[in-house]
């Protein structure tokens, strides 16, 4: 509870400046200002590790409980500055909140409420929420509608167990569905071919409607092929969709 803590003084005054010369670009250039919030279960498994927490939630559930409530509180409240700053979506990592770690019932246990004060909170201020997991959704999507997520990004169908028409299936009349491109085998290094083949996959697996067509993680590298497959993905998505 002593660690973390929000920014304030010189920190906040430089975060709040960042923000607004941010703003203005993002104004100008008609695109969302998004803000990228760390969330509860990802600073939890880089603070403690996830098998410490495992055996916590079975043998010390208190102990865990008072632990999602200290690192949620600030997880909240540097959303709470970023949406007082004017930012329109919020993305929140969820990369170690998934059933990849926890079980289902442990999810909604210790993960979900979490996760609707979170939505609610940047619903509020009219704002929209993303949230981030690329693997071992399947049981949990049920909770991401009942959340009231806007958008679940980062879907990778080259992960474990993700299976993108079931995840449409599943919650896509309600949520958007954001990624459908594996970043590394197709974009970074893969051939136009494999790309043109994912962009179709992706799209059909997840379109038509409530669908962006993005990359499932961050790309890494600067040089050919990845700049080339990237605008191959984005002159594909055009002869696909209009």
């Amino acid at each position: 509870a002593c660690l973390l803590q929000p920014p304030s003084g010189r920190v906040l005054d430089q975060f709040r400046s960042d923000v607004m010369r941010c703003r203005r670009f993002c104004d100008q250039s008609g695109i969302l200002l998004s803000f990228y919030a760390w969330g509860v279960g990802d600073p939890m498994a880089w603070f403690s590790g996830v098998e410490p927490l495992l055996f916590m939630a079975v043998e010390q559930p208190d102990v865990l409980r008072r632990y999602v409530d200290i690192v949620s509180s600030w997880n909240r409240k540097v959303i709470e500055l970023a949406l007082d700053c004017g930012v329109d979506l919020v993305v929140r990592r969820g990369w170690y909140e998934s059933t990849d770690f926890w079980s289902p019932s442990l999810y909604e246990q210790f993960f979900l409420e979490p996760l609707k004060r979170d939505v609610a909170l940047c619903h509020e201020a009219g704002a929209l929420f993303d949230y981030v997991m690329a693997s071992g959704t399947a049981p949990l999507l049920p909770f991401f509608a009942k959340a009231g997520v806007d958008i679940h990004s980062n879907i990778d169908p080259h992960a474990p167990n993700t299976e993108m028409k079931a995840i449409k299936s599943a919650i896509g009349g309600t949520v958007t569905l954001c990624g459908g491109i594996n970043n590394y085998h197709v974009l970074e290094i893969g051939t136009e071919a494999e790309v043109d083949r994912a962009v179709h996959g992706a799209i059909e697996a997840l379109g038509p409607d409530r669908c962006i067509l993005a990359p499932s993680d961050v790309l890494t590298a600067t040089a050919q092929p990845c700049e080339r497959n990237f605008h191959r993905m984005i002159e594909t998505w055009k002869k696909v969709t209009w």
